[in-house]
């Protein structure tokens, strides 16, 4: 059970075990201690977590009041930006 050909016992890691990265274990953990009726004022978190998208977009998606690091060159908009798509170039070459 468990054998993985070519691995070693040393970074054997077993089937049902989940890869995920350290701000989706976070959401899930902040998801957990919901569960458990676990209430927090304010989530606080370091520049690892502020440069995650997902990470930033999943606190959002649970309305969750979060204050957290971000790197120096972070862009934010302070009311929804009006976007325009530019026009297709034409692709026809000379």
């Amino acid at each position: 059970m468990g054998e993985r050909p070519g691995a070693s016992k040393k970074n054997y890691v077993p089937e049902e075990i989940e890869f995920l990265t350290k701000p989706q274990l976070a959401l899930k953990l902040i998801d957990q201690s919901a569960e458990q009726g676990v209430e927090v004022k304010a989530w606080t978190f370091d520049e690892n977590y502020g440069r995650d998208g997902k990470f930033l977009d999943g606190l959002d998606e649970r309305k969750l009041t979060f204050v957290g690091e971000v790197p120096p060159k972070f862009h934010v908009w302070l009311s929804k930006p009006n976007l325009r798509q530019k026009p297709a170039r034409n692709k026809v070459g000379r």
